[in-house]
């Protein structure tokens, strides 16, 4: 039962080892299994299946998952999750496919409003969703270069850092700032 805590670490070392290795065949293999997931996951309507065609528990980031009871307090994290992954999929690939869709969900779909509305759809304090929370903002503030959409996850990442800051986090730290984003409490 797979779930996208396990993503946002693949995405989120596949972005970095393919940024900072200088080895052309490990970054070949990175791009094939990006490719392999992210391919899946859009191929299967935006979740995770397992091997019976069903999806993970855990593993869903569609329209449909955030507006039913159990996946509304998930969606502003999990807006976040796919949005990531698309952006890393395609810096990694070059997959049109996938800035396409991630334009898509960030746009028309809502997703990248979905993010910022952690305050108001929040039902718990998960301290394990802080780390699947701030490896996505990495890679969305690494890789996404319009000043509207930057803004929102700004947004975003404000109302996450309200109660991130207080672990004094360094990793975390340092990925807030790289945002450019005001260290406040």
């Amino acid at each position: 039962d797979t779930s996208s805590d396990e993503l946002v670490g693949h995405y989120f070392l596949f972005a970095v080892a393919y940024d900072l290795l200088d080895d052309a065949a490990l970054k070949a293999k990175i791009a094939a299994t990006t490719r392999r997931i992210t391919d899946h996951i859009l191929d299967h309507d935006l979740q995770l299946t397992d091997i019976h065609g069903q999806p993970t528990y855990w593993g869903r980031w569609s329209p449909e998952y955030f507006a039913s009871p159990r996946g509304r307090g998930d969606s502003p994290l999990n807006a976040l999750e796919i949005l990531s992954f698309l952006k890393a999929a395609h810096h990694i690939t070059g997959e049109p496919r996938y800035e396409a869709e991630y334009r898509r969900l960030a746009g028309p779909a809502g997703y990248a409003a979905i993010t910022a509305r952690l305050d108001a759809l929040r039902e718990e304090i998960n301290y394990s969703d802080e780390e699947l929370a701030m490896l996505p903002f990495y890679l969305l503030f690494r890789y996404e270069k319009d000043p509207a959409l930057l803004a929102i996850y700004r947004g975003a990442l404000g109302q996450w850092w309200r109660n991130i800051s207080r672990e004094a986090n360094p990793l975390w730290t340092a990925i807030h700032a790289a945002t450019g984003a005001q260290l406040k409490a």
